[in-house]
């Protein structure tokens, strides 16, 4: 064996191997303390020091000074107990020790120990601050390693008494808790001639006066209420109540037992909300103090109530005191609070007082919706009330701008402000916010123009309440610029042909003052105001117009206004005209929808055409318009059966006026698609109840506008595809409610079948009359039933 150690040791040698000692661990413990306890933390030496030739050691302990406090270090029983106390130096967070010996350090184990003081609970690390640098053996060999410590310093241990005061009346209990503590606990209380306390902390008041409780638990730890508890000779409590808005009630004062307290007088004040309750008296019949001839009692402030009682003979039992007599506003609403202000008897003995809390009991308040709305004269709308007692009487506040009927329709005749009234059949009374009737739109569209071009805007007036005309208008426009340039007011054509304006352009705004001798007494254009799109309204871009202000002759009928815009494109422009057979009444189309029923933005934006343009007006710019329209262009380089879908170019909301010309939304312009045509175009026409028709050959440019009308005969619809209307017209079919392009069941079952008896926009309504009804299905869908659209696909 000797043999092999000593090969082992030369072959580390050759090999270069150092066979000096690892590093010594020294080592402080985790531990654990209390406030208040003087511990000793002792650094150990974890590797044997013997043949190390240790005669000396320095240390630098961290440790936090704020938790510890350092007393001072020992040695006895250590590994240098023979070199005696080290040298100490505590600064701040740092304990610097050193130490040195005649004789050399052997073995392991404790090489000494630290005392500290624990002063505040936390925690403190316990470091070799510096590692080798500040820490070592002689003078740096053998070379030191180090594993720090850490100590957790806890709370003293504590008990605490809840709850740490009271008031109570005898008779009454108060169960009391400890928490921290080790059980069993002994409770007591410091004055026991007022109150008793079992063994679980159930307080028992038995007469008045002051008294703290205490407690104890098992390990002799000990806590006592700070403050005392108050026991009171009697208790005053107003119950809560409850009454009906406008009524009277009394409310009762409750007291405890008073038998034996001799109660001779008493002074009692109470406070509550004089806006809920007036104080109308008391009354003491059949309570307590039924016998007392002297009562001073005062209730002149409001809210406030203030009594005196005395008498000759002791009061004695438990119950009402006396009854509180109070009106009940039939204003307000809400409750109130009956609270002790004062509760004194004999002039030396308090009551414990428990106020009460009065709830006024109304009717359901009643609730109109909408609450506000904005209307024109001659529009309708419904009007809901919900809660109070029906059935309802409506009203309004100014019937000469609108009225409503029994059923809540609301119906606007002329311009101005007022609010819908609602009476239950109790009374109550509810008035709606503001409803704002105007007498009419005055708007401008928004349009497509070619690029380069002028273009006339009509300024549209809607219809108006009858009776009213316009005789004067004045306002200015403007627009956005440099894209767009004024140059004129027109008045051929529109409504004011023949009146005389005065205009002034400044820059992008037009201000302008007109008058006639005949006036405007019908919806359309007013006039027109004249527009060069310049070089910098490029393809597509879309350039804002506004009315800044308009006023109708000295300021009624009065408008609201809505602005419109001018979208410049560079392609083509289209002159259509095609008819509808269910509004045709034999000469032209029915304008039935118009003005109220025709929505304001175009109405294909659900399935099945899914078209997502963003066409609308702001109010129907004429009389003649009958209703939206589709219109889709198809290119292809063959015959009509190869327009197919895939070869659509181009689609564009629009309207068909009675007439049957389909205009742009300003109600009088053709329209302007920015494409670009190469092959043969060919124009189709979709409506919502109607099916579709195709152009049955190419458009023809004439004038740099194309033009197709559908409406000369059957054959101008690809493969027939239309209807005669007799007189020589022909026009779509109608029927097709579900826009399947088939007059089918299904548009009777789930179209028209929902929608019967209603009066609307509905797509049930065949004959475009606003009802939705048996003619629809009769006279309309039913001789069609079969036909369906030629329109390829």
């Amino acid at each position: 064996m000797n043999w092999t150690k000593n090969i082992i040791i030369i072959c580390m040698v050759l090999l270069g191997f150092n066979i000096q000692a690892q590093p010594i661990q020294v080592r402080m413990p985790d531990t654990t303390a209390t406030i208040g306890d003087f511990i000793d933390i002792p650094i150990y030496v974890d590797n044997s020091v013997t043949g190390l030739n240790v005669f000396s050691y320095q240390f630098k302990i961290y440790f936090n000074s704020a938790r510890l406090n350092f007393i001072s270090t020992d040695v006895s029983g250590t590994m240098s107990q023979t070199w005696g106390t080290p040298t100490t130096n505590a600064v701040g967070n740092y304990l610097y020790i050193a130490n040195a010996g005649g004789s050399a350090l052997a073995g392991t184990g404790k090489l000494l120990y630290m005392r500290f003081q624990c002063i505040t609970s936390g925690a403190s690390y316990l470091n070799f601050d510096g590692g080798t640098s500040n820490n070592y053996f002689n003078e740096g060999s053998p070379e030191m390693s180090f594993d720090n410590g850490y100590i957790t310093i806890y709370a003293l241990p504590t008990i605490m008494v809840s709850p740490n005061s009271g008031l109570l009346a005898i008779g009454e209990q108060l169960q009391f808790n400890v928490s921290g503590g080790t059980a069993p606990y002994t409770w007591d209380v410091t004055n026991p001639s007022v109150a008793n306390i079992n063994a679980s902390g159930l307080l028992t008041a038995t007469s008045h006066g002051l008294t703290k409780v205490s407690c104890l638990d098992d390990n002799g730890i000990y806590d006592e209420t700070d403050n005392y508890i108050e026991i009171r000779a009697m208790q005053l409590t107003i119950p809560d109540t409850s009454e009906w808005q406008g009524g009277t009630i009394a409310i009762p004062i409750y007291t405890t037992s008073l038998t034996g307290l001799n109660i001779l007088s008493g002074e009692i004040g109470i406070t509550f909300n004089g806006n809920i309750l007036t104080s109308t008296g008391y009354d003491i019949k059949g309570t307590l103090l039924e016998a007392y001839s002297y009562i001073d009692f005062n209730n002149t402030v409001p809210g406030v109530i203030d009594f005196a009682f005395a008498g000759t003979t002791s009061l004695t039992g438990s119950g009402v005191l006396l009854y509180l007599l109070f009106d009940i506003s039939s204003i307000n609403t809400g409750g109130t609070w009956l609270s002790f202000n004062e509760a004194l008897f004999n002039e030396s003995l308090l009551a414990k007082t428990d106020n009460g809390y009065f709830t006024m009991i109304t009717y359901s308040p009643i609730y109109i919706t909408p609450n506000t709305w904005t209307m024109m004269a001659g529009e309708s709308k419904q009007f809901v009330a919900s809660g109070g007692v029906p059935p309802y009487n409506w009203s309004t506040t100014d019937p000469v701008v609108a009225t409503i009927d029994g059923a809540g329709i609301l119906t606007a005749h002329q311009s101005g402000v007022i609010q819908v009234i609602v009476t239950d059949n109790v009374g109550t009374i509810k008035y709606s916010g503001n409803v704002t009737v105007y007498d009419c739109y005055v708007t401008l569209p928004h349009v497509n123009a070619s690029l380069g071009s002028q273009y006339d805007m009509p300024v549209l007036i809607s219809a108006f309440p009858a009776g009213q005309t316009v005789y004067g208008i004045q306002g200015s426009i403007s627009c956005e610029a440099p894209e767009l340039e004024i140059l004129d007011i027109i008045t051929t054509g529109t409504l004011t042909a023949g009146w005389t304006f005065a205009k002034n352009i400044v820059g992008n705004t037009i201000t302008f003052a007109g008058a006639g001798t005949v006036p405007i007494t019908t919806s359309g254009a007013m006039f027109k105001v004249r527009f060069q799109l310049t070089p910098d309204l490029t393809d597509g871009e879309n350039a804002w117009v506004n009315i800044n202000d308009i006023v109708l002759n000295e300021g009624f009928p009065v408008p609201t206004l809505q602005n419109g815009s001018i979208t410049g494109y560079g392609g083509i422009i289209l002159n259509l005209t095609a008819n509808l057979q269910g509004p045709f009444n034999g000469t032209d189309m029915n304008t039935d929808l118009n003005p109220w029923l025709i929505p304001n933005n175009q109405p294909y934006n659900t399935s099945p055409w899914s078209y997502g343009g963003s066409e609308s007006f702001g109010a129907v710019p004429n009389g003649d318009v009958v209703d939206w329209v589709l219109v889709e262009l198809r290119e292809t380089a063959g015959g009509a059966a190869t327009a197919i879908p895939a070869t659509m170019i181009a689609q564009q909301a629009a309207l068909i006026l009675k007439n049957g010309n389909i205009v742009g939304t300003d109600g009088i312009s053709n329209l302007v698609f920015g494409v670009t045509v190469f092959d043969n175009l060919y124009a189709i026409v979709w409506h919502r109840n109607h099916i579709g028709i195709m152009s049955s050959v190419p458009l023809v440019i004439g004038g740099g506008i194309y033009s197709y009308d559908f409406t000369t005969s059957l054959g101008q619809a690809y493969l027939n595809g239309q209807t005669s209307l007799g007189g020589g017209e022909y026009g779509m079919y109608a029927g097709d409610a579900d826009g399947s392009g088939e007059v089918h069941q299904d548009d009777i079952d789930n179209v028209w079948t929902p929608a019967a008896g209603k009066n609307g926009y509905y797509q049930g309504d065949m004959d475009m009359n606003s009802d939705v009804n048996n003619q629809d299905k009769n006279n309309v869908w039913l001789p069609n039933v079969g036909e369906s659209s030629d329109v390829p696909d």
